[in-house]
């Protein structure tokens, strides 16, 4: 007759027979563990709900084998009991040792877990001065190594290596076999080694100028790979750390490595980080001083590149309104008026006429397209 009862009242009465009764949950436990992983997942819910509210003495011998002998959704299933199960007694060593246990055997990390792991996140974070810091650094350093090698890296993600980075140099490492494994992998395939929208974590992680220059240096010594993906990648990168600001000087930290390297002589770097700064009213009197420090031909000729990248409008693209002449082309021009006025008469000055006549020639090429449409005959 118990057969055929349905599953969910079967796990119903269990749950309610189990109430201090210490022979029932043996057999229990019998009955589902000599089957593992071949167990129904309601039942798996119920027993740990059964060891959550029972003095239970194999306790953690359960937790360990349904890590190690079941499957992936039953992982997933003790990942969202393991608060329910010791956090009411303050056993946070315990969760993050089960945590990590489950990291380092989970086959499908990216596919189950992180959005389960990052709900455990928020309960570890409030009770850390009570985990033992070894076992807490062992953790991050295994969430790390485990998401470097995930597909994609979505917001849960991102969110755990927030949580799980310790300083710049873990953020160039992750970012170094993301990049390159990329590269590895090549473009056809579902690995995406950053998000075409970058990884915000990163600058939380950044916390002076010296950070800000260890990782810049890092992604322009990548960048000499000179392949597509990789430069890909990096652009990606750069877009999550280009915005970034001193609190202490407000500047953009880009800024202020463009001129720490023309202090020390490094023109190059310098100019090949411009090239991402935003171009605004803010920014051109470092843009300035950069031109001012093109000495040769060569450093004339990537002033030239890097001005001429800032004429495309890029991502922010180019939006009219009411017809009228796109005001992101009509600013772009004020601005690189202003540089002109800078400098004196000589190759810089060229450079900046070449940059306003193809201003000028988008906003006729624009203003042309925008007749014919208004004009267009209808039939």
């Amino acid at each position: 007759m118990w057969e055929l009862v349905p599953g969910k009242f079967q796990n119903i009465i269990d749950f309610a027979i189990s109430c201090g009764n210490e022979k029932f949950i043996q057999e229990l436990y019998d009955e589902l563990f000599s089957n593992l992983p071949n167990v129904d997942i309601g039942k798996i819910d119920t027993f740990l709900r059964i060891i959550g509210t029972n003095p239970v003495e194999f306790r953690d011998s359960c937790i360990i084998q349904l890590i190690e002998k079941g499957n992936s959704d039953i992982r997933k299933l003790v990942v969202d009991f393991l608060y329910f199960i010791y956090g009411p007694k303050n056993e946070f060593n315990f969760i993050v040792s089960y945590l990590q246990l489950i990291i380092r055997t989970e086959p499908n990390f990216d596919a189950v877990l992180p959005q389960n792991i990052f709900s455990q996140i928020g309960n570890i974070k409030k009770y850390e001065n009570i985990v033992d810091a070894g076992l807490l650094r062992s953790f991050k350093r295994d969430l790390i190594e485990k998401l470097k090698c995930t597909s994609k890296l979505d917001w849960y993600a991102n969110e755990l290596l927030d949580y799980s980075f310790s300083d710049i140099d873990t953020v160039i490492s992750f970012l170094e076999t993301r990049i390159f494994d990329q590269k590895k992998i090549g473009y056809y395939s579902t690995y995406q080694g950053i998000p075409h929208d970058g990884l915000e974590s990163i600058g939380n992680h950044i916390y002076s100028l010296d950070d800000y220059d260890k990782l810049l240096d890092s992604l322009l010594l990548w960048n000499q790979d000179d392949n597509y993906l990789v430069g890909k990648s990096i652009n990606f990168v750069m877009d999550s750390v280009i915005g970034i600001r001193n609190s202490s000087s407000n500047k953009l930290y880009a800024e202020e490595y463009i001129m720490h390297k023309l202090e020390r002589g490094d023109f190059y770097s310098a100019v090949a980080v411009s090239e991402y700064l935003p171009f605004e009213e803010a920014t051109i009197e470092t843009l300035i001083n950069l031109a001012k420090n093109a000495t040769t031909p060569d450093k004339i000729e990537k002033i030239r590149t890097a001005f001429l990248s800032h004429v495309s409008c890029g991502r922010e693209g180019i939006v009219s309104i009411g017809g009228n002449i796109p005001p992101i082309l009509v600013a772009k021009k004020n601005l690189f008026q202003k540089m002109y006025n800078a400098f004196k008469p000589g190759k810089l000055r060229i450079i900046i006429s070449e940059c306003i006549e193809e201003i000028n020639a988008k906003i006729n090429k624009y203003s042309k397209e925008e007749y014919e449409f208004l004009n267009e005959k209808r039939y």
